[in-house]
């Protein structure tokens, strides 16, 4: 549906195919006016009553009763006004967006006396994110955001078929991508694909995964593993920390939980950020679907990267490698042991916890007997001095040719 007011260079370029050219939903028409329109009715029904009730007790003043309900009227009318105006001005300024979709690029364009227009090069898209909100639900619609890789990038606000559309973008990135490796769901732009030899599928690189309790020492049984193996350790934690630097995510997470979430740096207040998603499981599982797939993509070229370098393993260290489905890009999965005294020690001289706080954190992710019977290994942390090369040196014996879990998909 061609937009009713565009502009030349909202117009595809010679050569270039439209895969989506459409309008918001018409079901937005009932939305975007919604809270607006009841304010005028619920205020109109205010001022209503206040005029009844001065008529109600002007009982022996007949000019008085009769010109209450004259003002009432006139409230009345006024208020059908300002709702068939708001009405209006929205159709017409529904008419005046534009979301288009082509083999190159996704765009999207409104304004009635002025125009404005935001667009994305497809082979500069990183992720796809789409949030529905209970009235987007309840009307068929959705939001769906194309993130760039280097911040920045289009929503299109209330579109209709969400699933359907979400699905079609996706699909539009990946061909651009033309050629792209793919790695545990996430896909390599064609840059990424095109620095790569073509020999790498050959390496033989295997993708490990570590779990465990908080304080387990994860990250320094992954810095030993890659020491010995020859490899590279991806910090999801520190990925994860990073992407809430990024200016699109902390937009979306000011528009979520408010400016609260933002230290005077400028920067997101992480301890903040860590009250709201522990306190409310609801808000933990948005944040972690915006925040995941940007991680994903990265740590897919980082392990692209490690593969054409000719590293023999990467090793994952993610606080919710199960929680978060990063277990089905591992070829094995790892458990590293500590025992309770040793992690809330280590908490209490990094972190300042205390053993009521580690509890509290722990409790929002799987147990730890569940990490351990869903791992394939377990290596053991206990702290003891000048055992961690030797254990790890064993567990490494243990793992070589052992059969990767993704055989199993």
């Amino acid at each position: 549906m061609p937009d009713a007011c565009p502009e030349p260079d909202e117009r595809p370029a010679s050569g270039e195919r439209v895969i989506l050219d459409c309008r918001p939903g018409a079901m937005s028409l009932v939305l975007r006016p919604a809270w607006s329109v009841a304010m005028i009715v619920v205020a109109a029904m205010v001022c209503v009553w206040i005029l009844d009730r001065l008529a109600s007790l002007a009982v022996g003043d007949p000019t008085l009763v009769r010109d209450t309900r004259t003002w009432s009227s006139y409230v009345a009318m006024a208020a059908l006004g300002l709702v068939a105006l708001r009405l209006v001005w929205v159709f017409i300024d529904w008419r005046c967006r534009r979301f288009l979709l082509t083999d190159r690029r996704i765009m999207r364009a409104w304004g009635v006396f002025s125009r404005g227009q935001a667009e994305l090069p497809l082979r500069n898209a990183q992720d796809v994110v789409i949030h529905r909100t209970l009235g987007e639900r309840v009307l068929g619609l959705g939001s769906i955001a194309v993130v760039g890789a280097s911040g920045g990038g289009v929503a299109w606000v209330h579109a209709a078929d969400p699933d359907d559309t979400f699905a079609q973008i996706r699909r539009a990135i990946d061909q651009v991508a033309g050629g792209a490796i793919a790695c545990g769901g996430a896909t390599l732009g064609a840059a990424d694909a095109a620095s790569t030899p073509t020999s790498v599928s050959n390496v033989p690189l295997r993708v490990i995964g570590l779990v465990g309790g908080i304080g387990s020492g994860k990250s320094t049984i992954a810095a030993e593993i890659a020491r010995q193996a020859g490899g590279i350790v991806i910090d999801s934690d520190k990925e994860a920390k990073a992407a809430l630097d990024r200016p699109d995510v902390r937009d979306q997470l000011v528009a979520w939980w408010g400016r609260g979430v933002v230290g005077k740096d400028g920067r997101i207040n992480r301890g903040q950020v860590a009250d709201i998603v522990f306190r409310r499981p609801e808000e933990r599982a948005r944040l972690e679907g915006l925040v995941h797939p940007i991680v994903r993509s990265t740590r897919a070229q980082a392990i692209e990267r490690a593969r054409a370098a000719g590293a023999s393993v990467a090793i994952i260290d993610a606080p919710l490698l199960f929680e978060a489905g990063v277990d089905r890009e591992c070829d094995l999965v790892l458990f590293v042991d500590a025992p309770l005294e040793a992690r809330v020690g280590r908490v209490k001289a990094t972190r300042g916890w205390d053993a009521a706080e580690l509890e509290r954190r722990e409790k929002a992710q799987l147990p730890l007997e569940e990490k351990r019977q869903r791992s394939d290994d377990v290596v053991v942390n206990d702290g003891e001095p000048g055992s961690l090369p030797g254990r790890v040196a064993d567990l490494l014996q243990r793992i070589q040719g052992r059969v990767s879990r993704l055989g199993s998909h």
